[in-house]
């Protein structure tokens, strides 16, 4: 049987910071993390089977909120990622790399009750 999916699973540990502070009329965030992960790699039908060698990742992120009444506010904020992972499957060489990269842009209203 021929594959017709593969799944990539991971795990791993995340250590982060975040800060914030008061700025033109609102608040300004910045946060930021540094992923140490293992994963694997395999498709369906059993002949693919791949653990990574080595798996790092980050994530940047920033944000504005600003308070149109105490309860009521608005923000924007701007979240980039990235992962490289490092194969070294059976039969394959030099070592197979994969690179992931996002970036999302958001905009949402909150209120406080």
């Amino acid at each position: 049987m021929a594959w017709t999916e593969d799944v990539f699973t991971s795990n791993g540990v995340f250590v982060g910071a975040a800060w914030g502070m008061p700025a033109l009329g609102g608040s300004i965030s910045i946060s930021g993390a540094l992923a140490l992960m293992a994963g694997n790699w395999k498709d369906n039908s059993g002949t693919f089977d791949a653990d990574a060698k080595s798996t790092v990742g980050f994530s940047l992120g920033g944000g504005y909120t600003y308070r149109i009444t105490p309860a009521l506010g608005v923000t924007a904020d701007l979240k980039i990622q990235n992962y490289s992972y490092t194969f070294d499957p059976p039969g394959v060489n030099p070592d197979y790399k994969v690179k992931e990269n996002t970036a999302a842009v958001g905009a949402r209203v909150s209120y406080q009750f």
